[in-house]
């Protein structure tokens, strides 16, 4: 789920199983209203939208996306991204408008520093550079607005000046949003491909996904994902908590870190990373603060013991997309199109199956044939009411027109990009 952390931990919930106001449309005002709903639009190679249905503004969605293409060097890199925001708008925001950049400015540096002569010429550098520039830019961005809160309490500040200093301090205006998006936090799901279209790699740093969809030779659509959830329902990053930090009981509790946010990495989220000096007299003293209440942010501080316990460490991985010297039948392919999505997607076919394994696995290569068998329509779109309820007019108007103040789904975010 999107909403993850502690400062908004209301679950994401289907409408109640009884009567509920809604709606009725048919077409073609239902797929007109859920484009329009959805901001469905092609770009360049990629088809997107980003739905949440719930009208209030306060539920507002928090996805984000990204869809570049950047000249380096006489070549064109596509870059691609997914953010899910959690408790607020401050550190997606932030997100969206400065790590890309970051990331563009580090590569066009490496690859000008290497010396790069053909656009995407495998001689001027190894896979493994660009996996370890993308994960050390996203490491290094959030280490950075760590540095930026900690330069506004220098030394022992934080422990010796007076509470009215420091909400002098956090309340100053130039000062409040270093403050605050600490207090947010965003997953990140990155790809990019080279000029030559040969190579891709894919940076996962929380809950959102990637799914390679193929066309084989037999006309069969396939998919293999490429990056796993980063939360506290997967054993080998549980393992790793409880390594990291041995004789904490509460390190996990019902699957949650500190029992408290869902993903174990992502951007922001600084309660769970800096000394909890920083919640006990900055962040619990910042106005407007936490979506939560005050007393279930007080319940986590004494479990704070040896930060940081989500990580900003991105898992990113190369794939070779050229077949000439591969014999594996995936990659024989007619047609790639690369799904990226926040897990509000996941989330609608858990709802649909009651099985989230099911959900992907047993409906993906059904999924994949609707999705991608329409020349001309928008591939993300065909998913996204796939997963609303297909062409069930009633369960798909339900989703899309329900008339409440509380959101009854997850923020769902899809591109598909054509390789």
């Amino acid at each position: 789920m999107g909403d993850t952390s502690l400062q908004q931990q209301q679950p994401c919930i289907q409408p109640p199983p009884g009567p509920w106001k809604y709606t009725l449309l048919t077409e073609p005002a239902l797929s007109s209203t859920l484009a329009q709903k959805s901001a469905a639009s092609i770009v360049d190679d990629t088809h997107h939208v980003s739905f949440q249905p719930c009208s209030d503004p306060a539920e507002a969605s928090q996805d984000r996306f990204s869809v570049q293409n950047w000249e380096i060097s006489g070549g064109v890199w596509r870059f691609r991204a997914v953010f899910d925001g959690h408790g607020g708008h401050e550190a997606v925001d932030y997100t969206l408008q400065h790590l890309p950049a970051l990331i563009e400015r580090n590569l066009r540096a490496f690859l000008e520093h290497k010396g790069q002569g053909l656009p995407g010429s495998p001689s001027s550098y190894a896979p493994g550079d660009i996996s370890k520039l993308i994960t050390d830019s996203i490491s290094s961005f959030d280490d950075g607005m760590t540095a930026a809160l900690f330069d506004l309490f220098p030394g022992n500040a934080v422990r010796d000046l007076s509470d009215e200093v420091i909400d002098d301090i956090i309340h100053d205006p130039a000062n409040y949003p270093t403050v605050i998006r600490c207090m947010r936090g965003t997953t990140v799901l990155i790809s990019l491909t080279n000029p030559l279209n040969k190579d891709l790699w894919v940076a996962s740093l929380g809950d959102c996904r990637a799914v390679l969809a193929t066309r084989l030779k037999g006309g069969q659509w396939v998919g293999k994902e490429l990056s796993y959830n980063h939360n506290g329902s997967d054993p080998s990053e549980v393992r790793k908590l409880i390594q990291e930090h041995p004789r904490e009981p509460f390190v996990i509790e019902d699957d949650r870190v500190l029992g408290s946010i869902a993903v174990t990495r992502a951007i922001g989220d600084h309660v769970f990373k800096v000394p909890r000096i920083y919640t006990e007299r900055v962040f619990l003293k910042c106005r407007p603060g936490f979506k939560t209440t005050i007393k279930k942010v007080e319940s986590i501080v004494p479990r704070i013991l040896t930060p940081p316990y989500v990580s900003n460490a991105a898992e990113t991985t190369h794939f070779t997309l050229d077949d000439s010297q591969d014999n594996d039948p995936i990659r024989h392919k007619l047609d790639m199109v690369l799904f990226l999505f926040s897990d509000g997607l996941y989330d609608l076919y858990e709802m649909e199956s009651g099985s989230a394994a099911v959900g992907m696995q047993g409906y993906w290569s059904y999924v994949l044939r609707n999705a991608l068998s329409r020349p001309g329509e928008n591939l993300a779109l065909n998913l996204l009411r796939h997963g609303l309820g297909g062409n069930n007019e009633d369960k798909v108007s339900q989703m899309l027109m329900g008339e409440s103040s509380y959101r009854w789904m997850d923020d769902t975010t899809i591109l598909a990009q054509h390789l």
